[in-house]
């Protein structure tokens, strides 16, 4: 602790660090006690330590996964690129197919798609939080669309613009962001990998948020930070 003992007259950051060396190989649970003006307040920590070389990608921590789109493991173009536009986002970048008038593209084993490395302590259900730019529906079809999955699972095909209503597009102007949610499945713990599929291009991927059936996300403004990824 920065600080165990003394008075707070208005607020004070106090920070918690622990010695890693000491820590057993496991998960564990553990608590501390702050006493202040005759009140006990519990915080319950969990701890998870393991070798860093036994994860590949970005690890869950308190039942999520956050990735800043520009940040894929891999990426497959195939007639078109995938582009980084920097600076473009709440956080870091937004990431889009150029030329931007490409014609729609049909998912097959060789589709463009970004591949992102994941890895789960925890299985079961999941919710996956795409972030992206608001953007009108200008072509004739029935919406833009990308697809999403994980592993080897069939994609799922999304319709990015299904409320094309303008009181959706008003809030997504103002909120300068859509997010687009689609639920999955993870049979076991462990190693994973996310496919974002090309489908119509214009749509600007800006974060990835991937909440756990343990997980419950607070709201924020920004979303979560970026989880720790090894490379």
């Amino acid at each position: 602790f920065s600080k165990s003992k003394g008075i707070i007259n208005d607020e004070e950051r106090i920070i918690v660090n622990i010695d890693w060396t000491k820590v057993p190989k496991s998960d564990l649970k553990g608590q501390f006690t702050i006493t202040a003006n005759k009140q006990k307040f519990v915080v319950n920590v969990n701890i998870l330590n393991i070798e860093a070389k036994q994860i590949r990608g970005f690890a869950e921590s308190n039942g999520y996964i956050a990735i800043d789109a520009q940040n894929y493991s891999r990426a497959f173009n195939k007639d078109v690129k995938w582009t980084v536009i920097p600076n473009l986002g709440r956080t870091k970048s937004g990431v889009t197919l150029k030329p931007s008038n490409s014609k729609t593209i049909e998912i097959s084993e060789n589709s463009p798609r970004l591949e992102y490395y994941l890895h789960f302590f925890s299985k079961g259900n999941i919710k996956v939080y795409a972030y992206f730019s608001p953007t009108i529906n200008y072509k004739n079809g029935e919406g833009l669309k990308y697809g999403i999955g994980i592993d080897t699972e069939q994609p799922q095909i999304i319709n990015f613009n299904e409320d094309n209503s303008e009181k959706e597009w008003n809030r997504t102007v103002a909120d300068n962001i859509k997010i687009m949610t689609s639920t999955h499945k993870l049979e076991n713990s462990g190693s994973h990998i996310l496919k974002f599929y090309g489908v119509d291009p214009a749509l600007v991927l800006q974060k990835i948020v991937i909440e756990t059936e343990s997980g419950q996300i607070l709201k924020s403004y920004l979303g979560p930070p970026q989880s720790f990824q090894n490379k």
